[in-house]
């Protein structure tokens, strides 16, 4: 059996603490082929995200049709888009040409430390592209954007793991929010410690051990795990 490989579609971080070069990282960490298409460049390093300068939609797509025709994938992970429009063409593309792969969608509507991403957020845009992915992992201010503009619960549309859903002087917990059940995911804060680009590390990381075989609820548990292991090698 050959190697799994995974599909990245996000933005360019030139300090490769997030985006394409962070989810290169995590992958090749887990054996895993990948190949990728950029969805904008920017200006940016631990400190602060600059400037963003969006690719054309065009562009975007005969990226992404061009692998899909050329390369078998067993997952997809998605960050960083220039707009849910593009988003949604992209997904449909995906969909006819590989259905059935998992797809986690971290919504990079804002970064942590600078440049927005993500412009008008359409209702009935954001409904189709929920019903089209198998995972969104919002941070707790874009979960309650996207909640604002659909009026109800992420979680009626697809599976949603809130990170920083509960943050105390001593722990973290993120939630797993589905149609069935909340599950939480708690573990021990580290003090004095930032990751550039930790969401999309982590969202990388459960898209990793899905395209490996795991369950989600499993895929959440060993990735909560790792980026707690990584938050302890860093300097303060």
């Amino acid at each position: 059996m050959g190697a799994k490989s995974a599909l990245v579609i996000a933005g360019f971080d030139p300090s490769g603490g997030a985006g394409l070069l962070s989810d290169v990282a995590i992958f090749a960490g887990k054996s895993i082929d990948v190949k990728s298409c950029v969805t904008c460049n920017t200006s940016q390093n631990f400190t602060k995200c600059y400037w963003v300068e969006q690719l054309p939609e065009k562009q975007i797509l005969n990226q992404l049709n061009h692998l899909l025709e050329d390369f078998r994938f067993d997952g997809v992970k998605i960050g960083a888009f220039p707009n849910l429009n593009c988003l949604k063409t992209c997904l449909d593309s995906i969909k006819e040409k590989q259905p059935g792969i998992p797809i986690v969608w971290d919504p990079v509507i804002k970064a942590s430390k600078g440049a927005s991403f993500v412009g008008d957020i359409n209702k009935e845009v954001l409904i189709d592209i929920l019903g089209k992915i198998d995972l969104i992992t919002p941070n707790r201010r874009e979960y309650n954007t996207l909640k604002g503009v659909l009026g109800m619960e992420l979680s009626e549309l697809t599976n949603t793991l809130v990170t920083g859903f509960m943050v105390t002087d001593t722990h973290i917990t993120d939630a797993l929010l589905s149609k069935k059940e909340v599950l939480e995911f708690t573990k021990n804060m580290v003090p004095g410690k930032d990751i550039h680009g930790s969401g999309c590390k982590y969202s990388a990381l459960i898209t990793a051990h899905l395209i490996l075989g795991n369950d989600l609820v499993n895929s959440i548990s060993e990735s909560s795990q790792e980026m707690y292991n990584l938050y302890q090698t860093i300097p303060c």
